[in-house]
């Protein structure tokens, strides 16, 4: 069932791609779609002007990224509602926004278990929120020739009279991804002057630069040293029947990270569609809260991010 389903998924994406080649493609429209001469008080009164002679034909035009202008290839398409996907440079972008408010000196510590959201599922604790479908981005991520695995997860073991309690943690697998964010940052901060620029700064990212620990020996806030940041795998999540018969009379598929939300995970669910290669549970009767979100490196809430994902390469660390 879920291969039927992300081949259903690709066909569509696949179409809205070839749309969007053979519209790039066709030759440019005649006269009547033609750009104008500009009309002058000597060309009002006489005949109209000649049409210009034919352009090249140019790709259709995209909806700027939210928050953004910094679209890195032409050959970006919009398969699926704020997923866009390079087949060529092998990118899959989201639009996403900031939904928690770091900033707030009364409530500093936002506790993470969440980098990328779904839109009403876990806001509170995630870093980002996007109102794409996870399976959407699934599907996209097959576009670009990613291999899903499989989620991780925690299987805990209660104590019996003769043994401890135990927590079995199975990692993830999956195609390594590296994942980006891209933002503008205003041209000042808010306690200099406006008039010093008015043009913002494009700012590539990884997740883990808005993120912090608490450090054991001092208990201090601390960002997390490159050498410990761990990876993020294409998981795929889970698929699952659905328990309500819909209108067509069957009961359909559901994709686990459509409902849970976890698009990509700092904690391990066991839903994530990418998923974290350190295996945390969410249970803090398990494992204390460990990652919060920075107080000066997110963005206030309510910035518009773009999430770029694409293949790992070998070597590479975020």
């Amino acid at each position: 069932m879920k291969t039927q389903t992300f081949i259903i998924l690709i066909g569509i994406a696949s179409l809205t791609l070839g749309a969007c080649t053979a519209k790039r493609d066709q030759p440019p429209a005649s006269t009547a779609q033609g750009t104008p001469a500009p009309l002058t008080p000597s060309t009002q009164a006489a005949k109209p002007a000649p049409s210009p002679a034919p352009t090249p034909p140019t790709a259709p035009s995209q909806a700027p990224a939210p928050g953004t202008s910094t679209t890195k290839s032409d050959a970006l398409r919009e398969v699926f509602p704020h997923v866009r996907v390079d087949t060529q440079e092998k990118i899959v972008e989201i639009d996403a926004i900031v939904p928690i408010d770091a900033r707030d000196p009364q409530t500093p510590n936002v506790f993470l278990e969440v980098v990328l959201c779904t839109a009403d599922s876990k806001e509170h604790e995630s870093l980002v929120m996007t109102r794409a479908r996870a399976s959407h981005v699934h599907a996209a991520l097959l576009l670009i020739g990613l291999q899903p695995g499989s989620p991780g997860r925690v299987e805990w073991t209660p104590a019996t009279k003769d043994t401890p309690a135990k927590a079995t943690r199975i990692a993830p697998t999956g195609d390594d991804v590296e994942i980006t964010f891209r933002w503008e940052k205003p041209a000042s901060n808010e306690t200099a002057p406006t008039t010093l620029t008015t043009t913002p700064t494009t700012v590539t990212e990884s997740p883990w630069d808005w993120i912090e620990t608490i450090d054991a020996k001092s208990s201090k806030r601390a960002s997390i040293p490159q050498s410990s940041r761990s990876q993020w795998l294409f998981a795929g999540s889970s698929t699952r029947t659905n328990a309500i018969i819909n209108e067509r009379g069957d009961r359909g598929t559901l994709y686990a990270a459509d409902t849970a939300g976890t698009l990509i995970g700092l904690t391990t669910f066991g839903t994530e569609t990418l998923a974290l290669s350190q295996v945390l549970s969410p249970e803090s009767s398990i494992d204390e809260p460990l990652y919060l979100a920075s107080t000066s490196r997110t963005p206030k809430v309510g910035t518009k991010v773009v999430v770029e994902i694409r293949k790992r390469k070998s070597g590479n660390r975020q």
